[in-house]
Formats: structure tokens, sequence, C-alpha cells
């Protein structure tokens, strides 16, 4: 997965130049490296032009606080209900060693992340009841 961060002054004029001038070099040097199985890359460009890059982070997954989540309920073209998530705009330290603190750094974060989400303590625990 490719992300390219932007803020509220760039919304309407995102900052591609800079996935574009880095992605195809991040993205070789990943193949090259190669993928296990069940694992997928996340690459995200943090919101600046390419010369003010800091260099790339390997990451692992940040949280966002909670309190910040909003979910508006919309309409699409035919009068179908869905729901936009969105994360507010509020002040939050982002975890050492994450991705959002390296794109907060300016820098180009890579976070490989396991498709199994499955909690195995509590697969376990739940086991034992049934």
């Amino acid at each position: 997965a490719l992300s390219q961060c932007y803020g509220h002054e760039t919304a309407k004029n995102l900052p591609w130049d800079c996935s574009r001038t880095h992605g195809a070099e991040i993205v070789r040097k990943v193949l090259t490296a190669g993928i296990p199985p069940n694992i997928l890359v996340n690459i995200n460009f943090p919101n600046c032009a390419p010369a003010e890059v800091q260099g790339v982070s390997v990451a692992v997954q940040g949280q966002r606080k909670q309190e910040l989540l909003r979910i508006d309920e919309r309409f699409d073209g035919r009068g179908n209900p869905y729901y936009w998530l969105a994360f507010g705009r509020g002040h939050s330290e982002p975890g050492h060693g994450t991705d959002l603190e390296a794109i907060a750094n300016k820098k180009i974060s890579v976070t490989p992340l396991r498709l199994d989400l499955t909690d195995e303590p509590t697969l376990t625990r739940y086991a034992s009841l049934f």
C-alpha cells in the first residue's frame, strides 16, 4: 500500500511529487529484498516536497488517539448510506519508532504488516469455553 500524506493546507493541491519522486526506488528495494507470504507492506510518504524528505524509516504501525475519531454518515449518488471514518484535527504525540512519528519528521515510513490479526491468547481462552 502506498499513501501520500497531506495536511489541511495541501488538501486541494496534494503533494504528489514526494511519492512520485521517491516511490519507485522504495518499492524496488522492498521487492528486491522480498516480501514473505502473508505479509503486506505499507509505505507512507510525508507531506513535503521531495527535497525535504529526511530519509526512510522502517517503523512499527502507530495508533492514533481514538478520541480524535470522527464517523460521518454520508449518502452516495444513489442515496445509499455509507460511513466515512476520519480523524479530527488535534495534537497527539506519535509513539517512538512508529510510522506516525516518521511522517511527522518528514521521513518515508515502511511498515511490514501481517495479514493474520488473530489474537492467539484470546483464541485459546475462548476455545476453553466451548
